[in-house]
């Protein structure tokens, strides 16, 4: 009971953004330490401020839980989701490739925009959503990365939307080349 007071978004059920930081940290020095590749993605509900003018906050609020629940239904148990911003959604993807973790964004991607969204049975929202993908670079500062997969996040809203995009390694070595 205390753990979803404090440390889970009472909307969506993702977790806050205060435990983001030092959840990615610890995780960064298992990847310094065991020089195993682990990945974060930045996502964000397309359009979003259009769902709320059009349809009310309500039904914004019921799109950005659905979006945790069908993101939850294709990550691991081990992944972890935060609400990073309003419809911004930053997942840790622990012992994952670049190559693997664009792959489950390409799924979060495909799986909600293949769905309808009903509120009251009266309202049908479909959302998509873009995505920037990059490693959790032991050479980088945590804050350094989620910049990077901003980045790409960036560059997938620019390239049009619904789209995933994958930051390059800062350097030659990264985990797991090793």
């Amino acid at each position: 009971m205390e753990y979803s007071l404090y440390k889970l978004d009472p909307l969506t059920g993702a977790e806050n953004r205060v435990e983001m930081l030092p959840v990615l940290r610890q995780e960064l020095a298992l990847v310094q330490r065991n020089a195993h590749a682990s990945s974060i993605m930045i996502m964000d509900l397309d359009h979003f401020k259009r769902i709320n003018d059009t349809h009310g906050h309500v039904v914004g609020d019921s799109v950005l839980a659905t979006a945790v629940r069908y993101a939850k239904t294709i990550l691991r148990p081990y992944d972890r989701i935060f609400r990073y911003g309003g419809e911004e959604f930053l997942v840790l993807l622990p012992q994952t490739s670049l190559d693997e973790a664009q792959a489950v964004a390409e799924r979060i991607r495909e799986a909600l925009h293949d769905q309808v969204l009903a509120h009251d049975h009266e309202v049908a929202v479909s959302i998509t959503t873009s995505a920037g993908v990059g490693l959790l670079e032991p050479n980088l500062t945590v804050e350094e990365s989620i910049t990077r997969a901003d980045t790409a996040l960036y560059a997938a809203k620019q390239g049009g939307r619904n789209q995933v995009r994958v930051s390059a390694p800062a350097s030659p070595f990264t985990a797991g080349t090793a």
